[in-house]
């Protein structure tokens, strides 16, 4: 897990927004699209992400990498992003392809949830881990990972605590559940089930 002390030791967290279409694809081409990226993304070795979400015509998501490969790790996914069908990633395009550092443990947090919320913003899902195509629910159990991610948020010790926080509609109300750090592993089975 991640703590305020030991972000930043030999590495760097970046968020990654990558527009895939001019236009919104269609549910069989994301999903497609999905079980593509995550042998795209596991074959760059060096990257870790931490979650990811995949939407109609965007992707989102929160990586960590070490140091010295993080021009690597530029050059490697736009190289695999370009590699899928129908989207071009074109050349010195700011607007197609962004990766923006993550400096401290805060910006971190919340580019956590910006990434997760995103289903819920566009008005897809009421939760996040009901979303198809993001790792939240991979995460906790809810269907079969096409990525592996760090839990460095300890979602599968504390699902409730960083759910909540995650569908909290107001961030400063939320800011409190995931400051803490109660962890505590699951009772059984049924908490995951009463989550949705």
């Amino acid at each position: 897990m991640i703590y305020r002390s030991s972000f930043r030791k030999n590495k760097i967290y970046f968020h990654l927004a990558v527009q895939i279409s001019e236009k919104n694809m269609s549910a069989k081409q994301i999903e497609f699209l999905w079980g593509d990226l995550g042998p795209r993304i596991r074959r760059n070795t060096f990257l870790t992400p931490h979650c990811c979400v995949l939407m109609s015509n965007h992707f989102h998501g929160l990586f960590e990498v070490p140091e010295i490969y993080y021009e690597m790790a530029e050059s490697a996914l736009k190289a695999e992003f370009g590699q899928l069908q129908d989207f071009k990633v074109r050349e010195n395009s700011q607007e197609s392809f962004k990766m923006i550092r993550i400096n401290c443990f805060a910006a971190y947090r919340e580019t956590y949830r910006y990434v997760y919320r995103n289903p819920i913003e566009a008005g897809l899902c009421h939760r996040a881990e009901a979303y198809p195509f993001s790792t939240l629910g991979e995460l906790i159990g809810y269907r079969r990972p096409t990525l592996f991610v760090a839990d460095a948020l300890g979602v599968i010790t504390n699902p409730f605590k960083i759910l909540d926080w995650i569908n909290a509609s107001d961030a400063s109300s939320s800011r409190s559940i995931i400051s803490s750090r109660e962890q505590g592993p699951l009772q059984n089975n049924q908490e995951l089930q009463t989550l949705v």
